[in-house]
This record gives structure tokens, sequence and C-alpha cells, in this order.
């Protein structure tokens, strides 16, 4: 039986979103009194969100009249492979900084993502490559893409003025009723091909089931620990058993074919320069940012979370890939 909470009355933006849906359901679940904010009107959420559901632009500042809440979990975000800086910031970067703003003395539990490392080197990444209270360190990063940067803003500005805070880095959210990651692989796929740079069956991609990242979520409601925690699987698949894994589950067929690193990442730049110059809002057929992901190892060390969080990933591999739907 799952522990009482120890802080039961909670906030959660982004709910009319992915994660925040799936995080108000958890926490109700869990008896506690969840208040609920999201972008959209109450009529376009589901149906089973709108009780204690309210509207809320978080770019235009904070709520005038906040309820009282013990913890805050803030999943609201802007997330797409592409796009200027300004069409990030107003959520990302101001948003945050409103809802920190709205409850600045009850403890936030903000849900950033591992692009702000920012790094396409074969490796293992740990929390200490990106301080979150390091604002400087931030503009001297070539960026890949502006949402990285827009997010490595928003931890700043909780790291920077909330008084207890947990920042949670997951990388490749999967699960049941997928609307971001699968649905956006399957819209490369052409004539039944996938085209992926490297070789998948060697490189190495951390990953994390969304029921482990609410897991992590519980736990940092419930600790008092102050810091940045990566948040991933327990087990780390290479690319080409994720995606064969994840396209099997959904009953798509694919045939994967792997292109030379170096060549692909060669002619990213260019296709990306000229794709801002002609101002095109959509992201280009090729660029760095998602060639990253899955042209070297791109693995997380979740050391941290397990001691202070006593984060212990619920769901498993390969059994976790069949519950993969998309909505």
């Amino acid at each position: 039986m799952a522990a009482e909470p120890r802080r039961r009355r909670v906030a959660v933006t982004g709910a009319s979103g992915y994660l925040g849906g799936v995080v108000v359901r958890h926490l109700r679940a869990r008896g506690c009194e969840v208040f609920a904010f999201g972008q959209r009107p109450v009529e376009r959420v589901d149906p089973d969100l709108r009780g204690g559901y309210a509207s809320w632009d978080i770019a235009a500042g904070p709520l005038d009249e906040p309820p009282s809440v013990d913890a805050v979990v803030h999943c609201a975000g802007k997330v797409s492979d592409w796009g200027t800086d300004d069409d990030f910031e107003q959520v990302n970067v101001i948003g945050t900084r409103s809802v920190v703003a709205t409850w600045p003395d009850v403890r936030i539990v903000h849900i950033s993502t591992a692009s702000i490392y920012n790094d396409h080197r074969a490796g293992v990444l740990h929390e200490r490559d990106a301080d979150p209270a390091d604002r400087t360190a931030i503009d001297a990063v070539d960026w890949l893409s502006a949402y990285g940067r827009s997010k490595r803003l928003a931890e700043y500005e909780v790291a920077s003025r909330a008084t207890d805070w947990a920042i949670l880095r997951p990388h490749a959210i999967y699960g049941p009723d997928d609307t971001q990651l699968v649905p956006r692989v399957v819209a490369r796929m052409r004539r039944g091909r996938l085209v992926l740079p490297g070789d998948g069956r060697t490189t190495r991609i951390s990953m994390v089931h969304v029921d482990n990242l609410v897991h992590a979520i519980d736990r940092a409601l419930d600790s008092d620990e102050v810091g940045a925690f990566n948040i991933v699987d327990a087990i780390t698949p290479t690319v080409h058993e994720a995606v064969t894994a994840a396209f099997a589950a959904i009953g798509v067929p694919v045939r994967i074919v792997y292109a030379p690193r170096a060549a692909i990442w060669a002619i990213a730049r260019p296709v990306e320069a000229a794709w801002r110059l002609a101002g095109r809002r959509t992201a280009p057929p090729l660029h760095r940012y998602s060639l990253a992901h899955v042209a070297w190892d791109h693995v997380l060390d979740i050391t941290e979370a397990h001691q202070r969080l006593g984060y212990d990933p619920q769901v498993g591999y390969p059994e976790s890939f069949a519950t993969i739907t998309v909505k």
C-alpha cells in the first residue's frame, strides 16, 4: 500500500497536457486535494479532470487569488523540437516565474528535461554537469535548441526564486496514451523506413516510463531534499531496441536504416541555417537537436535520485514498452 502523502494540498500546472493529466489523476487517487491548472478552457479538458480545474495562462502573470497549497507540481511548458528563443520564453521562463511568484514559500517540484544538458557527446550525464543556480553558464553554451535553453533558464527561475524546490530532469517520456514522443518518431518515417544516424544497435538512450516519473514526483513531494535530479528508467536500452519495441507496441511495421553519423551531422547545421533564413515555423527535416538524442549515447545517471529521494523505478524494461499506446 502506498504511503500517505506528506503534502496533501497540491497545485498542478499543465494539467491539460499529457504528463499533467496523469499527475492529477494519480495524486487524487493517492488522497491529495488537487488544484489543477492548464491553458485550455475547462470544456476542452478531459471530463474526469474538470473538477477542481481552472484555466490559467501562466505567461500572463501570477494568480491573483491562488488557493492555499502545501506543494506545487509544475508540469506546464512549451515542448517542441524547433523554435526561436521568443517562442519558448513566454511559457517556459516567464511562466515558471509566475508559478514561483504565486507560491513562493511552498515546495515546488519543477518538471524540467534532460535537454538542459545540451550534450551530444558519448558519455554519462550527471546533475553536476548543469547547476540550476548558475546563470552565467547558460550564456556560454552553443545551444542545439531554444527549447533546451528555455528549460535551463526555467530551472534558474526556480533555483533563484523558490525557497523549497526539487527539479526533475526526465528524458523521453513514454507510456499509455502518448501524445508526444512516439507520434513524433512515427511522423519521421517515410514509406515504412526510419532513417537514424550512427549505429543504434550499440548506442544507448535513457528513457522514462510515465509511471516511473510519477513515482519520482511522489518521492520529491514527500522529501525535503533540494536540488536537481535525473529521472529515467533503471535499464538503458539501445536505440534500436527502444524504437523496435515502441513500433511493435503500436502495431506499426518499420524498417530502420542507419546512416553515417558524421555526414548527417555535417549536413544538419546548414539545413537549420537555411530554415531559419526562410523564417519557417515548422521543424526542418534534419536538425542537430533531434539527431543528438540518438546519434550518441544519451545516458543519465540516477544515483542522486536513488540516494536522496528514494527513487526506485516501478516499471521495468522491456515490459514498460508493451504499455505504449498513442492518443
